[in-house]
């Protein structure tokens, strides 16, 4: 018996990696960017507006603050980064 590793036959076309960076970057300006910014504005609105507030419970403010800083992080630094990506993909034609 001989045991082969399992490889694509043929390489990727041109252009694969710029098409599957275009559509992650499609996703990310019109589904997860807004629905992040509507967990954030969501959450804040809640936190104030009921009895509970922002220190009733240590996990509010903890949520709250844990998500405010993702969604900051996601916008200043893997959205840029993204964009980047998908920049160097057309450039280069992958």
């Amino acid at each position: 018996m001989s045991c082969q590793l399992s490889r694509p036959l043929n390489p990727p076309i041109l252009g694969d990696f710029y098409a599957l960076n275009s559509a992650i970057t499609l996703l990310d300006d019109y589904i997860v960017i807004p629905a992040a910014i509507g967990s954030v504005l969501t959450a804040t609105l809640l936190c104030w507006t009921t009895n509970y507030g922002f220190t009733k419970f240590y996990w509010v403010i903890s949520k709250w603050f844990l998500t405010t800083v993702l969604v900051v992080f996601g916008t200043f630094w893997l959205f840029p980064w993204g964009n980047g990506v998908e920049e160097i993909s057309a450039q280069e034609g992958l």
